[in-house]
């Protein structure tokens, strides 16, 4: 239902900006104007714009040119706005954006990636987040996160570490520990503090009894 929709939506935007940009037909040398739409031209360009953008599902993963798609797998074009899949998607020029529960990757140039595996784009890309890696090929990159490294072998923007998913316990403070038995430092201390100011009682030695002279 999702395909068909991205489909409809799709298909409506391709075919209405290539009959604004590209006029059928070769220009009328007499006229010097092109010629009009006939309802052939009409048909035969919506029949080219529907096999470019059409999605195709091969073995539960979805394969189109430059269509966009959700697949409960993979998602594999050549240029596209938007991708999601649960497996990888992969765009072989551009994406616009992709997620992924895989790995995200773009030959060339994309917009956003978010990948809970790895996310990778050939020379360019604006955003990108992944669990574990995120790398440029040979170009730059405006943000990456990860957390695991980062790649990029020209300029980008400072990369951020994901924090774990998994908090670890704070460490207690040594001044919290206690002696040993349960009680606390402080109070241990303050026992032995009084043990140590309290007063001895004075004991008098007791007289040696010498023997009687013979």
């Amino acid at each position: 239902m999702e395909n068909s929709v991205l489909f409809v939506v799709t298909f409506i935007v391709y075919f209405v900006v290539s009959c604004l940009l590209v006029q059928p037909g070769a220009i009328d040398e007499k006229e010097k104007q092109p010629p009009l739409f006939t309802v052939m031209d009409y048909m035969k360009r919506a029949a080219w714009v529907a096999l470019l953008v059409a999605p195709f599902s091969i073995m539960g993963n979805v394969v189109t040119v430059f269509g966009n798609a959700i697949s409960q797998k993979s998602v594999i074009s050549v240029c596209s706005i938007y991708q999601r899949a649960k497996g990888d998607a992969t765009a072989l020029v551009f994406s616009g954006w992709q997620s992924a529960g895989g790995n995200a990757v773009t030959g060339v140039f994309s917009v956003g990636q978010v990948a809970v595996g790895d996310a990778v784009s050939g020379i360019f890309s604006m955003y990108q987040s992944a669990g574990r890696d995120v790398g440029i090929g040979i170009g730059f990159s405006g943000y990456q996160s990860a957390r695991r490294k980062t790649v990029s072998p020209l300029v980008s923007a400072p990369a951020r570490p994901l924090a774990s998913s998994v908090k670890s316990s704070p460490k207690p403070s040594p001044r919290f520990f206690g002696d040993g038995n349960g009680a606390p430092r402080s109070r241990a201390l303050s026992e032995r503090k009084a043990a140590v100011m309290q007063p001895r009682p004075y004991v008098l030695p007791r007289p040696s009894v010498l023997p009687p002279e013979s």
